[in-house]
């Protein structure tokens, strides 16, 4: 069958893809991890991946290219390179292998280190209802 069409795909799907691939990410907060926090990180909305897509025009095979910035929080004690390549690979095998899109580029931002011991100390206090402390 040889229909034409054009193909698109919107930033919000090229952003959730991305939200989707971090999860798989160890020693980044998002909202669902697995892990000694399982559970807990839904309750840390501060410490979630700030996600900004640009999406670039299309070629000829109807699809283009798209790049990224991520804002992310780390566990204290990872080691940021290593932690940015599995993201870089991750992302590219996600969004390249469901969009058929070419990731452009990933840039990373860290723009918090959390303390595992922080996440300890909040997550009791939320499982048992109490708010968190203004400012924190």
């Amino acid at each position: 069958m040889d229909v034409q069409g054009r193909t698109s795909v919107s930033e919000s799907v090229f952003q959730s893809l991305a939200e989707i691939a971090l999860k798989d990410i160890e020693n980044i907060v998002s909202s669902t991890k697995k892990g000694p926090f399982s559970g807990f990180t839904r309750i840390f909305e501060r410490y979630l991946p700030q996600v900004t897509v640009r999406r670039e025009d299309m070629h000829e095979d109807g699809f283009g290219e798209v790049a990224y910035e991520l804002k992310l929080a780390v566990v204290y004690g990872v080691n940021i390179p290593e932690m940015a390549e599995k993201i870089r690979e991750k992302i590219v095998e996600v969004v390249e292998g469901i969009t058929g899109y070419k990731v452009k580029q990933v840039d990373i931002v860290v723009d918090r280190i959390v303390e595992p011991r922080e996440l300890e100390n909040e997550a009791p206090a939320a499982q048992n209802g109490a708010k968190k402390p203004e400012g924190v």
